[in-house]
């Protein structure tokens, strides 16, 4: 039986459409996350090309839990496979050296692995739009 994901609502991006409060809320703590950081803690987002899904790690604001799970294979046979993986939508906050400014990344449908200190995004997901 095929696995259906809950409906979405339209974009923020989309003509007459505003953020509601409660993803305000969401973009406002990934903010003061990108902002205050995690300590001494420093998370890190890494272009992964041998991937087929975005992975993201424990700091990052999750907005949407899809309640969908996979069950996940690594590169190597020796290594076991990681069963009833989440599948959400995530915040990354990322800070430009160079403008100053704090960009926030949505990252759709991406693997959750609360082990991982950094995040892995394809690079084709960038291109795709047009980052």
């Amino acid at each position: 039986m095929p696995l259906k994901a809950p409906p979405r609502t339209r974009s923020p991006h989309e003509e007459g459409t505003e953020l509601n409060e409660y993803l305000r809320q969401y973009v406002v703590g990934a903010l003061i996350g990108g902002l205050m950081g995690y300590g001494d803690r420093t998370s890190t987002t890494e272009l992964d090309s041998h991937a087929n899904m975005a992975v993201v790690g424990k700091d990052v604001t999750v907005i949407l839990d899809s309640r969908l799970h996979a069950e996940v294979r690594s590169f190597s046979n020796d290594v076991p496979m990681l069963q009833k993986i989440s599948m959400v939508d995530a915040v990354v906050a990322y800070d430009d050296p160079c403008s100053m400014k704090t960009y926030l990344l949505v990252i759709r449908n991406a693997l959750q692995v609360g082990s991982m200190e950094h995040n892995l995004i394809l690079p084709f997901l960038l291109r795709e739009a047009r980052l």
